[in-house]
């Protein structure tokens, strides 16, 4: 999957086309009076994990409501369900992915032994290719976290929806469910941010009063 640029905001939408081949080959098959069993038919657990390896454009989780939405006779009550047998056979399999659950849906993302293949394979990520806007997110996520993005939003004077998007899908950032009390989840840094600045520990970050030298 291509990484989406953090200021590409296009309409969050399935991406039924990129389903469809998903489909074609069951849809396709000569209806038969006693068809022999085929391993590779499509399933429900099938088509749930390719709705997940698709994903959203903005790397956002999808709801069980959106994945019910294109299988028949599913209900969003069933995808947890599938789920769990989805993540069960990655399990068994010892799998590079699993699925990551949170109050706004499911995501496929990497094992946690597999979390820092991205970085084997294509090295640190340099500042250079960060935007201003991300740098500037980045700093402010740093020094004032947890933080909302409201927080963030006033003291960068302007939407940081997508740069946030951004740096969350490069591992730079997380994004924490609300406590109780809380009107919305909060940003800090992540272990990859602390990891690419060679510091051990956030007590490690320049004091504010020495960067203004």
């Amino acid at each position: 999957m291509n990484e989406q640029d953090a200021n590409d905001e296009g309409p969050v939408t399935l991406p039924m086309s990129r389903l469809r081949a998903a489909f074609e080959r069951m849809l396709d098959k000569p209806s038969n009076a006693s068809p022999a069993p085929d391993p590779d038919a499509v399933t429900p657990e099938g088509i749930v994990e390719a709705v997940l390896f698709v994903g959203r454009s903005d790397d956002a989780p999808i709801s069980a409501e959106a994945i019910a939405a294109v299988i028949r006779d599913v209900s969003a009550a069933d995808v947890d369900t599938l789920i769990e047998r989805l993540d069960q056979h990655y399990d068994e399999d010892h799998a590079a992915c699993r699925v990551e659950r949170s109050p706004a849906g499911y995501r496929l993302v990497l094992a946690e032994a597999f979390a820092d293949a991205p970085d084997r394979l294509g090295g640190r990520v340099r500042a250079s290719r960060l935007s201003p806007a991300a740098l500037e997110c980045l700093s402010v996520i740093a020094y004032r976290q947890p933080i909302a993005v409201a927080a963030i939003d006033a003291l960068r004077g302007g939407a940081s929806g997508p740069t946030l998007r951004q740096l969350v899908r490069r591992d730079l950032v997380r994004c924490d469910e609300p406590s109780e009390g809380d009107e919305g989840p909060r940003y800090a840094t992540t272990d990859r941010f602390l990891q690419l600045l060679g510091l051990s520990s956030l007590q490690q970050l320049p004091r504010v009063e020495e960067l203004d030298d």
